[in-house]
């Protein structure tokens, strides 16, 4: 891990014939009326061929979540 990214890897025997880019799109937290947050997001993925021509992006997945915390709390480490 970095400070933005999660890093990774995928092994195997052969030679890979893809390559892809996982990325997040749409992240939100919204205050919901009953006093909490929920977060948002979708996971995307570009597949990354050897002619540029070939390149697609794809959602994978989206996120809805109720969250356990305020995402606006003060960052305690930061003061």
């Amino acid at each position: 891990m970095s400070e933005k990214n999660l890093h990774g890897a995928i092994c195997c025997s052969e030679n890979p014939k893809l390559k892809f880019e996982v990325f997040e799109k749409n992240h939100r937290f919204d205050l919901q009326w009953w006093g909490g947050y929920t977060r948002h997001n979708e996971i995307w993925r570009t597949f990354i061929s050897d002619s540029a021509e070939n390149q697609h992006e794809e959602l994978v997945t989206e996120n809805h979540a109720i969250m356990m915390y305020n995402p606006l709390l003060e960052n305690k480490a930061e003061t």
